[in-house]
């Protein structure tokens, strides 16, 4: 066995894990336990950039290549300000940034299936919502996040999502209400990668369609990761 210590944001939490599975899906932890570091001679990490839950996550998904995390009620046609809708909201956006976390733990940790799996699983609850709170909430909370720090680059995925997310899928009244989720570098990089052509060709200038690059929010995959 090894040990993980978590520990962000005033959370910390220790993790016993089977040195197989962390060996066997991400070749930098296997190189950092099998070495004459300090890893390699305590059996034990140190992490401070990814919250125990979201850690958790990660844990989940080596045994079982999977994770799950909460089914939030309904906001359609609750009110906003009301404890269950505050409450729900707040649910939300902490399971949201623990997929984040996992997903630049793994970009990270050179683990590519597991960012295309929380990729896909987070894809999944962006598309739900549409559906379930009818605009009552839009997961937007995490972006500032991925550009702080330099967590990410502006080729990264997860800002590829961003900007697309806030371009389709975000209510004007949504990002009026919310301006503090929109960063100005991610407002830079949506105005530079976004272009208005005539929909008609240049002598009808009255109609226009918008393009954008074409995205591809999953990461290349290869043996890397079961190479120990």
């Amino acid at each position: 066995m090894v040990m993980f210590q978590v520990r962000k944001d005033g959370d910390e939490e220790k993790f016993m894990v089977h040195k197989e599975h962390v060996s066997h899906y991400c070749p930098v932890l296997n190189r950092a336990f099998n070495s004459s570091f300090v890893e390699g001679q305590t059996q034990s990490y140190n992490l401070d950039d990814i919250r125990p839950d979201a850690f958790r996550l990660f844990v989940q998904w080596l045994y079982t290549q999977k994770f799950y995390t909460l089914d939030e009620i309904s906001l359609d046609g609750k009110e906003p300000t009301s404890e269950m809708a505050v409450t729900t909201m707040k649910l939300c956006q902490e399971r949201d940034l623990n997929i984040i976390q996992v997903w630049l733990f793994a970009e990270k940790f050179i683990i590519p299936r597991l960012q295309n799996y929380a990729m896909n699983y987070f894809l999944k609850i962006l598309q739900n919502q549409k559906i379930k709170h009818k605009g009552a909430y839009r997961s937007t909370h995490w972006i500032p996040y991925i550009y702080a720090d330099e967590r990410t680059t502006p080729d990264s995925p997860l800002r590829h999502l961003a900007i697309d997310t806030s371009l389709y899928s975000t209510s004007s009244s949504w990002a009026n209400a919310h301006p503090d989720h929109f960063p100005h570098q991610m407002l830079m990089e949506l105005a530079s990668q976004t272009v208005l052509e005539p929909s008609n060709g240049y002598n009808q200038t009255n109609q226009y369609r918008h393009t954008r690059p074409d995205r591809n929010y999953l990461v290349v995959e290869d043996k890397l990761e079961s190479k120990k």
